[in-house]
């Protein structure tokens, strides 16, 4: 009596395996961008974050007037721009998120902020977010929080902000763009 062989043969399993890693191969790109579509999504979430403490912040009358004081202390003509396309210009003050995150703050607005946010400084994890900076500003009565190429405080390259410009660049000006960000860093 023969013995019914069970199981699969080394041509099966092989095609199997093949067909596993073609389906693998075709489906990754896909995964990666969602990942990185997920992180520029935790940004706009920092972004957010901030923009909601500065404002938690700002109720406290201390606060209140120990910023409006910073605003004034670097007041000046501002222009953000958004690829070659100017977002908003006029008379206000960008300040660096930086100093919300002072180890030892004296001035009531930031000690305020912290006891609101905690002195962790959020970090950006996206790719085109990273190596950028947080600023905020506040313009014609305005807050804005946005992340911003480096360079001039008086013109701004934004590559995200809290009013709903999420990592929408124009491609025309991504390879001007990133020749910026070589030449300064």
């Amino acid at each position: 009596m023969k013995r019914a062989r069970s199981g699969f043969s080394l041509i099966e399993l092989l095609i199997a395996i093949t067909v596993m890693v073609v389906l693998v191969g075709l489906i990754t790109p896909y995964i990666i961008r969602y990942v990185d579509r997920a992180r520029e999504v935790r940004d706009m979430q920092t972004l957010d974050s901030i923009y909601e403490g500065i404002n938690a912040a700002l109720t406290d009358e201390d606060a209140y007037d120990s910023f409006m004081a910073q605003i004034a202390e670097n007041s000046g003509k501002v222009t953000w721009r958004y690829g070659a396309v100017d977002i908003e210009s006029g008379d206000g003050a960008v300040v660096s998120t930086d100093n919300l995150y002072q180890t030892d703050p004296t001035d009531p607005f930031t000690i305020e902020y912290q006891a609101v946010m905690g002195t962790q400084m959020p970090t950006l994890v996206s790719k085109r977010a990273r190596g950028k900076v947080i600023r905020f500003s506040y313009l014609d009565g305005n807050l804005k929080v946005w992340i911003a190429r480096t360079g001039s405080k008086n013109e701004q390259r934004v590559i995200a902000d809290s009013r709903g410009n999420k990592f929408e660049m124009p491609e025309t000006n991504r390879e001007a763009d990133s020749g910026e960000d070589n030449a300064s860093k």
